[in-house]
């Protein structure tokens, strides 16, 4: 079910039941192995009953960019989403800073939420750096904040649910992300 590869499953499935050359799992996924490997391995850390891999599939074509001292970048991040792009590059140690605007559920009765969330984290805006197929620890945010980046790569967005409860999540809000002064 994850979009990423399912367009590829079925015509693979025939192939090796007709058994046509070069047919096999990796002429047709090797090429992704290394996306295929992360993405498995995130599924593992964060399956539950009613996970939903469409809702949690990781956004490998994304653009990303890095900032310059004027520039900004403004991305909607929807609650009902695993990691989104936060299409910015960030840089080891610099400062970046995020404003969030909007509301969001992480219920489908509960009440509005901002990036700020509930006591206990969930429903809080959250980051984190992806690099070379590693994903950092994630960064609280919420409504407005400095981040100053752990690690270079690219900042990944979200906002904090149980990964199997996202299903009844609606709304999303818009971050803004300026490279500090």
């Amino acid at each position: 079910n994850n979009p990423n590869y399912s367009k590829r499953f079925v015509p693979l499935a025939i192939a090796l039941m007709e058994e046509q050359q070069g047919a096999s799992f990796e002429s047709v996924y090797g090429p992704v192995a290394k996306e295929i490997s992360f993405e498995y391995d995130q599924f593992l850390n964060t399956v539950g009953n009613g996970y939903r891999s469409d809702l949690t599939a990781w956004p490998w074509n994304a653009k990303f960019q890095k900032l310059g001292s004027t520039s900004e970048v403004k991305v909607k991040i929807k609650a009902q989403a695993g990691w989104q792009a936060g299409r910015v590059l960030v840089d080891a140690g610099a400062a970046y800073e995020i404003t969030a605007d909007g509301t969001w559920r992480i219920a489908a009765a509960g009440k509005q939420l901002d990036a700020d969330g509930e006591a206990d984290g969930r429903g809080r805006l959250v980051g984190a750096v992806f690099s070379d197929f590693t994903l950092s620890k994630e960064l609280p945010l919420g409504k407005k904040t400095t981040l100053k980046a752990p690690s270079s790569g690219q900042l990944f967005l979200r906002c904090v649910d149980t990964w199997w409860e996202l299903a009844d999540n609606d709304g999303e809000i818009t971050v803004t992300i300026r490279r500090a002064p």
